[in-house]
């Protein structure tokens, strides 16, 4: 919501968020979990031509009679109504096969409420339209505790505490979240993107099982991107562990169709780490203000193995001269930084994992331990081939250099001792 406010909301706001769950009338299954805090102000005039001030809340009894499951590819529409006098506070959200997003907040309220407007002259039915920020992958929610408020010419409205999932499935809410800007900290130092020409596409990602070489720690030279430490929990233990640093990387074609390669470098210090933690998969969703990316793993008992088997980027307004303000992307079908279940995975060497033809992700000096985390440290890791493949060609490098250097040594001695018994001889 980015329209400014024109009336001050007066209230303290400590009031609970409301849950709403909507079943299916078809088949009663969950389509739409949602909790919101709300409350509007809205300026009236009274039967003596003089202006009045109505504020209330969301009450905890709205009821969602009147919403749309979106079945069949259809819209969403969460309609919370509240009293006899039928006000509403609506949002139709939409999806593509990777994402969904909401159009617009819609809030109806009735002049002729005497409990909430006395004395209005007026009795009509007024309705006020305002932006909504709502955008997240599917099968995730978007959360924003911050509150968020938009105004008209005599309605404002204040909303909070909001966490909202359309086409639910398994009848629960996701513990992946996508949190809206106003999360983050102003104080908090920014994500930075950058944007050069290039007509380049992203080059391939390299999968590949890295070989049982035990290694305490990522290392390597300190990297251009700073690196991040997150630590997913269930109650007081530890059970998804990351460390990386991380660039997301995407080629596309500006508002004057001119080709670019953006860089968006993700700020640990600006990034809200949520996930979640199974016997068989487990994740971890790293949030920050343009956009979020999901990483899955899954655990192989047949190879007694982890994998990164899926990503889900979605960026909001990234890059300059972008034409769009939210993308999204995912891929699904990936086998990538492989280790033992009860070992860590270790690569301080850049690898990329392809989202898309034109969205990728850098990630460099990660150590990783999605399943069977003990005391909340890493296990014994095993490193990833370009790791090992540098410490076995360097000391090669380093040898074969030497070896070369002694050679020219013993060439230039062997000439110069030729050129002296040749002046000799001449005398």
């Amino acid at each position: 919501m980015r329209i400014p406010w024109a009336l001050p909301l007066v209230c303290c706001f400590l009031h609970l968020a409301r849950s709403f769950i909507v079943r299916d009338p078809e088949d009663g299954s969950i389509c739409i979990i949602a909790n919101v805090s709300a409350t509007f102000q809205v300026q009236y005039e009274l039967e003596d031509g003089s202006m009045g001030m109505a504020t209330f809340d969301l009450p905890l009894n709205a009821s969602t009679v009147g919403t749309e499951c979106g079945g069949g590819g259809r819209d969403v529409d969460l309609m919370l109504s509240f009293s006899k006098w039928r006000h509403t506070l609506s949002v139709v959200m939409n999806h593509n096969s990777i994402s969904f997003r909401g159009d617009a907040w819609h809030f109806m309220y009735n002049l002729g409420d005497p409990e909430i407007f006395p004395s209005a002259r007026d009795k009509d039915i007024k309705v006020v339209l305002f932006e909504s920020d709502i955008a997240a992958p599917l099968n995730t929610a978007f959360t924003c505790w911050a509150k968020q408020s938009a105004t008209s010419k005599h309605a404002s409205v204040m909303l909070w505490n909001l966490r909202i999932q359309p086409y639910v499935v398994d009848d629960e809410i996701s513990n992946v979240a996508t949190h809206c800007k106003g999360d983050f900290p102003l104080t908090t130092p920014s994500t930075s993107t950058t944007a050069t020409p290039s007509p380049a596409t992203p080059s391939p990602a390299t999968p590949s099982p890295g070989p049982a070489n035990p290694s305490p720690s990522p290392t390597g030279p300190p990297p251009a991107v700073p690196v991040g430490s997150y630590n997913i929990s269930v109650g007081n233990h530890s059970c998804l562990l990351a460390q990386m640093a991380l660039e997301v990387v995407l080629v596309y074609s500006t508002v004057r169709n001119e080709t670019r390669r953006g860089v968006l470098h993700v700020n640990p210090n600006a990034t809200r780490a949520t996930g979640s933690c199974g016997d068989a998969t487990a994740s971890l969703s790293l949030s920050f203000s343009q956009g979020a990316v999901f990483l899955g793993f899954s655990a192989n008992k047949s190879t007694d193995k982890f994998y990164l088997t899926s990503v889900n980027v979605t960026l909001l307004d990234a890059f300059p001269d972008a034409p769009w303000l939210e993308l999204a992307g995912r891929n699904g079908s990936l086998a990538m930084f492989a280790a033992p279940l009860g070992r860590s995975y270790s690569c301080a060497s850049q690898q990329t994992v392809v989202v898309t033809p034109a969205l990728e992700l850098l990630v460099s000096h990660l150590h990783l331990q999605p399943f069977h985390v003990t005391k909340g440290r890493y296990d014994m890791a095993v490193s990833c081939p370009q790791d090992s493949l540098l410490g076995f060609v360097l000391p090669l490098v380093v040898g074969a250099g030497l070896i070369v250097l002694v050679f020219i040594s013993v060439l230039a001695y062997g000439i110069g001792r030729k050129k002296s018994r040749t002046t000799y001889d001449e005398i």
